[in-house]
């Protein structure tokens, strides 16, 4: 479920180690049909899917049209049908969208011009823009999932944001969006 760090707090790993044979990021949602969650067997995989192969003590491995990854560390059941932005330089991958919680948020951006009091956070002055992969990870999202949109929210929420980025967003009528 997750792993216990000083005075029994619960934490769920959201950045997991792995070993993908790729060189570029990519999206991908893990199956299991090990785990007998899915109806579908592996032959009827999207290209954004990878079905577990195998897993042993160390982690579990994945393939799918994409190739191969191995997950490190985390048992298989805790990332069935999770979306996966997979870093393979780094060696790391950031769950986008975990499919056990009806409730998920993209990180747009911390370019932020606020300074408000209640942050936590101070602004940053770059920006990574990981766009296309929220989007491939907002459509591989379990149905009925909301998906939240964090981060810049005064800028997109005025004439400053991008309208073909706006545009993108609302045209996913099955998933309720929150600026």
């Amino acid at each position: 479920m997750g792993r216990r760090h000083g005075a029994g707090a619960l934490t769920i790993p959201l950045r997991i180690k792995i070993k993908a044979n790729a060189n570029q990021p990519f999206v991908v949602r893990l199956r299991s049909f090990e785990a007998g969650s899915w109806e579908m067997g592996p032959e009827r995989l999207n290209p954004f899917e990878a079905a577990l192969e195998h897993a042993d003590p160390e982690g579990a491995d994945y393939v799918g049209e994409g190739g191969s990854i191995r997950v490190l560390g985390i048992d298989p059941s805790e990332v069935d049908g999770d979306v996966l932005l997979v870093n393979p330089r780094r060696g790391t991958a950031d769950r986008l969208v975990r499919s056990s919680s009806p409730h998920n948020t993209f990180l747009v951006t911390e370019r932020c011009d606020q300074v408000c009091v209640m942050c936590s956070q101070l602004p940053k002055k770059h920006h990574v823009d990981l766009f296309p992969y929220f989007e491939t990870a907002a459509l591989l999202a379990p149905e009925g999932a909301t998906i939240g949109i964090s981060g810049e929210s005064r800028r997109c929420s005025s004439n400053n944001c991008s309208p073909s980025w706006r545009a993108s967003w609302r045209s996913m009528p099955i998933f309720p969006f929150t600026f």
